[in-house]
């Protein structure tokens, strides 16, 4: 499952059942103006945001969660996932082109164990628990996920990621200006590096971590069993609680 240059609202929440369902809620202009087609079981958006420029979000379904249809009728809009009717009705919203536009909400809805990949996000995203491994890299905004196991973070322009639970492997990121938080960490693996401002702050225990900093910033870990490895180059800090 991956999901590609969203510009917007992002909810992401867990099914027990396999399948992938999708909500989108907007005004009757973004949902007009967003083109959206599948080919070869990939389900393909596209806002049309100023003359001459786009962006797209891309979904990878599972086989057997392929889009089965899609349509369009008025300001209500229809994405049908495995005979299931998912309907995003705008027409209470006011499409004055002389009022700033509400950002475009997106709702997912899939299994805990789908890999996720979220690539070149602007806006607000909010996770729930994740089993399966996930690999999320931040433009500009923040994401805040509930629970991770085995994961990859990246901030690469300016924002701020929180993590409620890690576990497993993860490998942190930040080129740029951002903060990722983990609230209660527990980690075979840690590798994190920061390359200009920023911080990288982690609550729990890690058995072997690597940590490098390149810049003007602070990675702060509470405890790791085994000897870190770090490196430091630049105006900055690396603390380990125990070390």
């Amino acid at each position: 499952m991956s999901i590609e240059n969203f510009s917007g609202e992002l909810l992401i929440t867990s099914q027990p059942e396999p399948g992938i369902r999708l909500k989108l809620t907007g005004s009757k202009r973004q949902l007009d103006d967003l083109d959206i087609t599948t080919r070869n079981g990939v389900l393909h958006l596209r806002m049309q945001q100023n003359p001459g420029t786009s962006r797209s979000t891309r979904i990878n379904t599972l086989t057997n969660s392929s889009v089965m249809a899609f349509a369009s009728n008025g300001s209500t809009t229809h994405l049908i996932i495995n005979g299931q009717k998912i309907i995003s009705d705008s027409s209470n919203r006011s499409d004055d082109s002389d009022q700033e536009a509400e950002p475009l909400s997106a709702e997912l809805m899939l299994p805990a164990k789908l890999p996720l990949t979220i690539t070149g996000l602007r806006g607000q995203a909010r996770i729930g628990a994740r089993s399966g491994p996930v690999d999320a890299t931040l433009a500009a905004g923040t994401m805040d996920f509930a629970a991770l196991h085995d994961a990859r973070l990246r901030v690469t322009g300016s924002g701020n990621i929180q993590v409620g639970t890690a576990q497993g492997q993860l490998d942190i990121t930040i080129k740029g200006s951002g903060n990722i938080q983990v609230a209660d960490a527990r980690l075979s693996l840690l590798e994190a590096q920061l390359k200009g401002v920023g911080s990288i702050h982690i609550k729990g225990q890690a058995e072997q971590a690597e940590l490098r900093l390149r810049g003007t910033g602070s990675i702060y870990v509470d405890s790791v069993l085994q000897q870190p490895r770090t490196s430091l180059s630049g105006v900055g800090s690396i603390t380990v609680g125990n070390w």
